[in-house]
Order: C-alpha cells, then sequence, then structure tokens
C-alpha cells in the first residue's frame, strides 16, 4: 500500500514477509519495548559502579555514506549495552540495558559514555522524576530509585501485597506522582515519588499495556493485545472516556511527537494487528484520516519537524498534513529496531540488537 506522497514503503530487505517473519519481528519488539522481557531475569547479585570514562564515540557509518540528502550526517556512534530505552536528565542520557543487567550513562556534551552502573535486578523501563531515575524490573517485578547523577540505588521496592508489581512496563512522572504500568495484571499503579509509597492502583480495560505517555494533560496508554488506547485523568487516577479504536492496532510501537501520538503495528493477524501508522490528537482523541504507511517504527521531534524510523534502517522527515515521508537517512544494517529519542538538539537512534546509540544532526 502506497502513502501520501507516493512513496512506496520498502519491505526489509533480505527478509521473509510471511507470517514466520512477522512473528519473528512482534516478538523481538514487544521484547525490546518491554526492556526485553524474556531475558531481565538473567542478571541478578549487587549493584557495582563503574566511574569515568568508560568508552569513547566513534564517527558513524552508514550504508549509504557519511551523509544523507541535505546533509544530516551520523556525527557520533557509541557502543553500548542493549540500549532499550533512554531515559533524559538534565545533564546526560541514561540507556536502560534490560538483559545486559547494567545502565549506562552518556554525556551529550562530549559523545562519551561516563557511567556503567549494574544495578542489583537488571531494568529496562526507567523516567526521570527530579532529582531521581526510576527504573523498573519487568521479569523481577521490582521498582527502584536510583541517583539520578550517579546511578546509585536509593530505594528498592520489591513486590508485595502493598506493592502490586505484576511485569512494571513503563513509568512516567507527573511531578506530584509516579505512575507504573503492570503488563500482565493491566493496572496502573500510583506511587509517592518521595516516599514510594503506593498511592492507588487502577484497572485498565483490555489486555497487555504498555509503557504510558504524557499527553494534552492526560496519561495515554496502548493496550497492545486489545488495539485500543486508554485516557487517564491523572488528578484522579480514573479512566477518562471511552478507549480509542485502533484498526491497525499497537503491535509495533508508540511513541509521541510533534504534539501527537502515534501507533505502528506488523502484520499479525491473530493479534488483529495490520501493518500501518495511527496519528492520535490528544486534545481530541481523533485518529488521523491520512496513511502514514507501513513497515514505519517509531517517531521523535527535534524542532518544528517530525521524523520517523522504519524497519530496514532508513530515518524520514515526516510532513504531518500530508503523509509524506521524505527518506533522509539510512543507517548500516544489523538493527530491526532503531528507535528515535530527541534530546540535546539531536536526534538519537537507539539500536538494541547491535548494542550501539547512534547521534545524528539533521541537516537542512
Amino acid at each position: 500500500m502506497a502513502q501520501a506522497g507516493g512513496l512506496e514503503p520498502r519491505a526489509p530487505r533480505g527478509r521473509d514477509h510471511g507470517m514466520t517473519s512477522r512473528r519473528r519481528y512482534l516478538v523481538r519488539y514487544l521484547v525490546g519495548v518491554a526492556a526485553a522481557l524474556a531475558f531481565a531475569s538473567c542478571a541478578t547479585g549487587g549493584g557495582h559502579t563503574a566511574r569515568g570514562p568508560v568508552a569513547t564515540s566513534s564517527s558513524g557509518t552508514m550504508s549509504s555514506g557519511s551523509s544523507g540528502s541535505g546533509g544530516t550526517q551520523v556525527v557520533a556512534t557509541l557502543d553500548v549495552s542493549s540500549p532499550n530505552q533512554a531515559v533524559i536528565t538534565q545533564t546526560g542520557m541514561w540507556l536502560l540495558g534490560g538483559p545486559s543487567g547494567v545502565i549506562t550513562r552518556v554525556d551529550p556534551a562530549s559523545d562519551t559514555v561516563t557511567d556503567i552502573v549494574t544495578t542489583p535486578y537488571p531494568v529496562g523501563f526507567g523516567t526521570y522524576a527530579p532529582p531521581f531515575l526510576w527504573v523498573a524490573s519487568f521479569m523481577n517485578d521490582v521498582v527502584m530509585q536510583l541517583d539520578s547523577e550517579t546511578g546509585q540505588v536509593l530505594r528498592t521496592i520489591k513486590r508485595s501485597s502493598s506493592a502490586p508489581w505484576d511485569g512494571p512496563v513503563g513509568l512516567v512522572s507527573t511531578g506530584r506522582d509516579l505512575w507504573v504500568v503492570n503488563h500482565n495484571s493491566a493496572t496502573l499503579v500510583r506511587l509517592d515519588p518521595v516516599t514510594g509509597a503506593v498511592k492507588g492502583t487502577t484497572q485498565l480495560p483490555g489486555d497487555k499495556p504498555a509503557g504510558p505517555f504524557i499527553a494534552a494533560g492526560s496519561l495515554w496508554i496502548a493496550m497492545t493485545m486489545s488495539n485500543v488506547v486508554v485516557r487517564v485523568d491523572p488528578t484522579t487516577g480514573q479512566i477518562d472516556g471511552a478507549p480509542v479504536q485502533l484498526d491497525t492496532g499497537a503491535c509495533a510501537a508508540s511513541s509521541a511527537a510533534g504534539g501527537a501520538l502515534w501507533y505502528t503495528s506488523s502484520d499479525i493477524e491473530e493479534f488483529g494487528c495490520h501493518d500501518g501508522t495511527r496519528r492520535l490528537d490528544p486534545r481530541t482523541e481523533a485518529i488521523s484520516p491520512i496513511d502514514y504507511g507501513t513497515g514505519l517504527s517509531t517517531f521523535a521531534d527535534l524542532g518544528s519537524e517530525v521524523w520517523a524510523s522504519d524497519r530496514d534502517h532508513t530515518l524520514y522527515r515526516v510532513d504531518v498534513a500530508t503523509g509524506t515521508l521524505e527518506p533522509t537517512l539510512t543507517l548500516d544494517g544489523g538493527a530491526a529496531s532503531n528507535r528515535l529519542i530527541d534530546a540535546f538538539g539531536s536526534l538519537w537512534v537507539l539500536r538494541t540488537e547491535i548494542n550501539q546509540l547512534v547521534r545524528i544532526e539533521p541537516g537542512s
């Protein structure tokens, strides 16, 4: 299916495009977005911190050369461990390594890794609630409060009757409250970010929620096995209105960019998902009628521009009004999960399968 603007989305090169391949991608994506759900229990033991510069950046490479259209180019490539999610703080970026059992701090001023911390439990989800970093271990049902500068563990909250973790798959801070989504029980837990005390639990409609987003003053949670998005009032912690239906589902990724929420899917019939992209306006709950195409992964904005990545190593500038995608940069192969992050004036790409963080400077 061609998307607006006449650009035909490409199937991933060198792949079987049958159901087996799509199932494999979905499993890999869900594992990645959930910070390696299947592997997070592998690392145990006490915390350890490696201080000082432990890695340096190198010039990035692309299959098409050193720059893309309009001068867009890779300016740094860092070797890191399983960068499943990036948490942005005031001074740097923490990469949560899920199955690797480590978290990695990156200094954007020098494009170097400055700290590698082994936490008592492997974590793949987190959020910044100044001045703390809050992280979660999916397989171990643990939430931890860390020092956002050093990664030192300050508080560990294990699953109990008063801390009902059940596959915590995402966290977000709304200032006075910290919200934790449980993937297995489909619940949203409200936490006091100062004391760590649980303040309430909300049952979500549907199955297998993904991590939450804040948009237009509300919490938004995609129910990945129910093909709906749920809106939650952060003041009351209650469901706000009817769930928003996604005809393509949310079996690939959820992201926020350009004031909108973006949901992508792979074509997985048994999960009710169809390869496509849907854009949700959080102010009106309207789904855009524009077809933004197939084969896409995540979205991010930088300045006034919206960018997208696909599942075939290419980044695009997105014309939100028309749906046109302008291929701008193609990275070297090896990673199907190319998640975009906008931070410190650049675009960053998390390449989980090949243990890389790539920094990109968009051209004109």
